[in-house]
Parts: C-alpha cells; structure tokens; sequence
C-alpha cells in the first residue's frame, strides 16, 4: 500500500490576515478543498496564530489523511504552503485547480506542486528563506500499537525532535494526528503497514524521528522518504 503526499506552494498577492478574518478564510479553504478532492473531515478545522511562524490550520480526515495550510503573510507577496496527506488515488488537478481558483493565482509561475511516487511536478522553490521539511515514514507488515501506546508515542515525538506540541486527537489505535506550533505529524496504521508523516517549518534531525519510531513503536522495519 502507498500512502502519497501531495504539496502545493504558492504566491498569493492579497494578504490572508492574521485574525479573525484570516482564520475564516483558510477554514474556507480547508473545507472547500476536501469537498472537492472528495474527503470527509474527521472533525472541524483548527488554527494557531504563531508570532514567529505566522498563520497555521488543520482539517484532519476520515481515513488517516489530514490537509495541513501554513500562511507567511509577513511578506508581500504572501507565502502559503499546503500539504495534502494519505491519498492514494487523490485527485491531483481538482486540487491544484481549486486551490489556483481560490487564492486568484493567475500566473503558473505564482503556484507550484509536487507529489511523492509520481513525476508530476513544476517544483521550484518559491520561497528559500522559509524552512520546510517533510519525512515520511513507513513499517510494513506490522501489528498495529495498541491505543495506549499510540497515544504516549506523538507528545515523546513531538519532544524528541523539539517540537512546541499544541494538541493531539486519538481517534483509536490506527489514526492519530498532532498538531504543532511548526505544523504537524499524521499517524496511521492500515493493511498490516504503519504509516507516519512528519511536516514542518522548523528543522529537524529526521534519524532522530527514525531511530525513536523504531524503538518506541517495536518496529521490526522502518522506511524513511524525505521530500
């Protein structure tokens, strides 16, 4: 089973906001997105106003996948960078589309996409001063950890790669996300594979989040993509 990652970054003219009305608008988003990619929110979106890392929202999904939307509207034009998660078959062109839509990005040069196992890609980097970091880590053929163990293992990987921990949501022993002031971490389990998607604006050792997931979680295997 693949578990693919689908990131879009673009350059949007008009500021977002950082209040009220900002939140509102990425909320906008971040429902108007999974309607028409086809997903089903697992509960309502979030927001985190960060003095250092600016505007962040979650909308996690049924089925372990999560949309994660991080706005830089300390600059003009605004940065905004979007990970969609856990989509096997997901919609690539309706999600750039739509996202293209939203925003009024008319020049193809203001957005750009990329999506691991595939070649499909305009990837450059639009904004080089701003960190980004994406691992995913995969253990085939595994047990599934029970609840209790899941639910000590985000906030202790949260704190191994020192990461300010703002929430965790424990549907059950498969699916799991935590939510960080410097983005976020997707834990899913599905057809005997464990799947772990770590991505942030704030850099990270990602040996650390191997070594840690390996041992805490009793892996036998663990695979790591970096992208």
């Amino acid at each position: 089973m693949k578990r693919s990652a689908l990131v879009i970054e673009l350059l949007c003219m008009n500021p977002i906001g950082q209040g009220v009305t900002g939140e509102a608008t990425v909320f906008q988003y971040l429902q108007g997105l999974s309607e028409a990619i086809g997903a089903h929110a697992a509960s309502e979106p979030t927001a985190h106003l960060s003095d250092k890392y600016g505007l962040a929202a979650w909308l996690p999904l049924k089925g372990g996948g999560a949309i994660h939307l991080y706005v830089w509207d300390d600059r003009s034009p605004s940065f905004i960078s979007i990970d969609i998660l856990g989509f096997g078959a997901l919609d690539e062109p309706r999600a750039i589309s739509f996202t293209r839509d939203f925003f009024h990005v008319s020049n193809d040069h203001e957005l750009v996409y990329r999506r691991t196992y595939t070649s499909s890609s305009n990837w450059r980097n639009l904004a080089p001063e701003v960190h980004r970091q994406r691992l995913l880590l995969i253990s085939p053929q595994c047990q599934a950890p029970s609840a209790a163990i899941v639910e000590q293992y985000l906030p202790k990987l949260s704190t191994t790669l020192d990461m300010r921990l703002l929430s965790t949501k424990l549907v059950n022993q498969y699916t799991a996300w935590s939510h960080w002031e410097t983005s976020g971490c997707v834990y899913h389990w599905q057809q005997n594979s464990l799947f772990v998607d770590i991505y942030a604006c704030k850099a990270f050792q990602p040996q650390r989040a191997i070594d840690f997931t390996q041992d805490f979680l009793n892996l036998s295997q663990i695979n790591a993509i970096e992208y």
